[in-house]
């Protein structure tokens, strides 16, 4: 077994680091983020689950990355005004 202190943190190990450092539940999380709990956990684990169990997609990750980001800087929903 590979210790975590001698090898970096997998993306999914750094995003549920981040929402416990952050002292979100993974309903406040996935809340805040627009994901489902389920989804959220799925994230934290590196898997999503199903029949066929597979590995989170790069791209699916970046997108939970930039909306946690988001959320750690205070933005909301985008505010669009239309300059007529």
């Amino acid at each position: 077994m590979t210790d975590t202190a001698t090898r970096p943190l997998a993306d999914y190990e750094r995003a549920k680091a981040w929402r416990v450092r952050n002292r979100y539940t993974i309903r406040q999380i996935a809340e805040l983020v627009g994901y489902s709990p389920s989804t959220v956990a799925d994230l934290e684990t590196g898997v999503v689950r199903g029949p066929a169990p597979r590995p989170v997609p790069p791209e699916t990750m970046h997108r939970y990355r930039l909306c946690c980001a988001a959320v750690e800087h205070g933005l909301s929903d985008w505010q669009f005004e239309d300059k007529k």
